[in-house]
């Protein structure tokens, strides 16, 4: 066999750094376009400790499928009638090329992976439509292929299980040279042209952050600050707002209340007329007491998109907000301080420590 098992325990401190050093099973998805969840550029980053890896273990999704997933490969182990194990292993020759198993069987003289997986119920309905075509064997086969290249397997199984039906699918998909040998070449050429020399991946416009050139900074910091004080005086007003409101709204409840059964009173100026609660009609769950499901290529022809909105978000507390203005105005001295030294100054009458 072409890999080399290591003996580590999942989820330890030990395996994490194993597995950081290489590309592991669930990086594929990522390298391979796959992966709603992470960019390649974001990958590369926590590969070289640019970027913490954000931080799962309270999410409901993962927190199940850590549950379920030993249970699942027992009861696979016995719908199969074999015995699973769980290992870690290496390529021989291309050590970054790491692997950590749900389960591996033998099964006439072949070790056989089975990648699990516990997702939630919303992609259930796509998966039974649509099989080997529907967007959970998608996000996920990529993984599975790379197990099944690094065993020399003939197949694996791509498992998926339902806790709100506790329904069990289970795939078996075949080996296929051509796509393991791209699988494998792609996470080659990721792991020597990016991760080795440490030079940076494309980013995605839609999906990673924006980071401002050498020459925006002054002016990003400068806005920055501005945005900052925005931010703040807007939370202040909308407190303001709030409370004013909640005081309008009391004080014309207690005069309707005393015009009785008269909806509408005038007095001083100002009328104040009570109005109906809106009505809304729940398309979603009339359709659902129909049988009727939408699939999501169906909502996605039917949608219309509207323009493009922001959303902001910023910190909130004030002491928080005061250590990032002096962040702020500590990068703005270093980026004058770097373009003032690019100028022909006199150095004999010129002094830049002021912005050290």
């Amino acid at each position: 066999m072409i890999l080399v098992r290591n003996e580590l325990v999942q989820d330890t401190d030990e395996w994490r750094a194993w597995r950081d050093t290489g590309i592991g099973g669930s990086d594929v998805p990522v390298i391979m376009g796959d992966s709603k969840y992470k960019t390649l550029w974001c990958l590369w980053a926590e590969k070289l400790g640019i970027k913490t890896p954000d931080d799962f273990s309270r999410n409901p999704h993962v927190r199940r499928g850590k549950y379920f997933e030993p249970l699942v490969l027992k009861t696979l182990a016995v719908k199969l009638g074999v015995t699973f194990s769980s290992w870690c292993g290496h390529h021989i020759d291309y050590p970054h090329r790491k692997v950590s198993f749900d389960g591996v069987a033998k099964i006439a003289e072949k070790y056989i992976p089975a990648e699990i997986k516990c997702p939630c119920d919303t992609l259930y309905d796509d998966l039974i439509t649509h099989g080997l075509n529907s967007e959970l064997v998608k996000q996920h086969r990529s993984q599975l292929v790379y197990q099944i290249g690094l065993l020399e397997a003939p197949y694996g199984f791509l498992v998926f299980y339902f806790e709100h039906n506790n329904d069990l699918k289970i795939f078996r998909i075949n080996a296929d040279k051509a796509e393991i040998e791209n699988i494998f070449d792609s996470v080659d050429a990721f792991f020597e042209n990016n991760v080795v020399p440490a030079i940076a991946p494309q980013k995605d416009p839609d999906r990673d952050y924006y980071e401002p050139t050498a020459k925006e900074l002054l002016k990003w910091d400068q806005q920055t600050l501005e945005f900052i004080d925005c931010q703040k005086e807007e939370s202040d007003l909308k407190k303001q707002l709030k409370e004013v409101s909640a005081r309008k709204r009391e004080l014309a409840s207690e005069l309707t209340g005393m015009a009785s059964e008269f909806k509408m009173l005038s007095l001083h100026g100002i009328k104040i007329t009570t109005v109906k609660g809106r009505e809304t009609f729940d398309t979603a769950k009339y359709l659902e007491s129909k049988g009727i499901t939408i699939s999501d290529s169906e909502r996605e022809q039917f949608t219309k998109v509207g323009n493009p909105s922001y959303r902001v978000s910023a910190i909130k507390n004030r002491n928080n907000l005061d250590s990032l203005k002096d962040d702020v105005l500590i990068n703005q001295r270093k980026a004058a301080l770097a373009l003032f030294k690019e100028l022909p100054f006199d150095d004999e009458t010129e002094d830049l420590s002021f912005f050290e």
